[in-house]
């Protein structure tokens, strides 16, 4: 019977938690005390690191807004962009400017340089595309689900066409007005387009959902098929789809990862 902190406290290490668990999960959930303290971060960078060289831990997926992670995950990947451009425009709530966050975006690129893309690790954020004071423009969510939808099924099966979509969504400024907060009225989420959009984004989510068994499987082997459900295109139409739904909702008032994964 543990009778005090030393019979109770573990070493942070995969080892460690591993042992604390029935069976190795597929999805390993961990949190933190508080937001902002690095040193915390730091150990998570660890953790994750063991978990990945001794686990087979592939994905990391933090609190950030889904739809900025995908511009780290092409970073990690694949190189697109430069730290600094992947710390500003791929992580929400200011985490960017996390030094822990830039050495976790670091190591990601440099364990994945020179590998397959089966053995590469990923990244993803699971938050809403929202802020505290407003929502940004579903522009991202929509024209990204709309582009994945329409290389995948008829044209006249699609809710609308891109040009529509463009024309509804309009300056991408007025989707993020702070006024909104205090002031229903100058909420761009009550006007017509608004409302359209929502009706567009749910039918897109809808084609999506029905699409999805062929347009991710078909013409591939098992293997293979298992292999797209992780892909970013995959991914990402699927957070688009969620993303959409939620940017546009919250606009009135005024969101896949590649298995296994470590969730924090």
């Amino acid at each position: 019977m543990a009778t005090g902190i030393k019979e109770t406290a573990h070493t942070v290490e995969a080892a460690s938690v591993m042992k604390l668990l029935p069976a190795r999960p597929r999805l390993l959930a961990l949190g933190e005390p508080t937001h902002g303290e690095d040193t915390l971060l730091d150990l998570r960078n660890e953790l994750f690191r063991q978990l990945v060289e001794q686990e087979c831990y592939r994905t990391i997926a933090i609190e950030s807004d889904c739809m900025m992670g995908l511009v780290v995950d092409d970073y990690v990947t694949s190189g697109t962009g430069t730290p600094d451009e992947v710390m500003e425009q791929g992580f929400s709530h200011g985490w960017g400017a996390s030094a822990a966050n830039r050495e976790l975006v670091r190591w990601l690129r440099a364990y994945n340089d020179g590998r397959p893309a089966s053995e590469q690790l990923r990244f993803a954020g699971f938050d809403g595309p929202l802020e505290i004071t407003g929502v940004a423009s579903p522009r991202q969510a929509l024209t990204a689900l709309h582009g994945y939808l329409s290389t995948r099924v008829d044209a006249d099966l699609l809710p609308c066409t891109g040009e529509t979509l463009d024309r509804l969504l309009g300056a991408d400024d007025r989707w993020t007005n702070p006024a909104a907060m205090m002031d229903p009225a100058r909420s761009v989420g009550q006007s017509a387009e608004a409302r359209e959009l929502r009706l567009l984004a749910d039918d897109l989510a809808a084609l999506l959902d029905a699409q999805t068994p062929t347009a991710s499987c078909s013409s591939r082997t098992p293997r293979e098929a298992s292999a797209t459900i992780s892909s970013p295109v995959c991914r990402g139409a699927s957070e688009a789809r969620e993303a959409s739904r939620s940017s546009t909702a919250n606009t009135s008032a005024q969101h896949r990862a590649p298995p296994p994964g470590a969730n924090w």
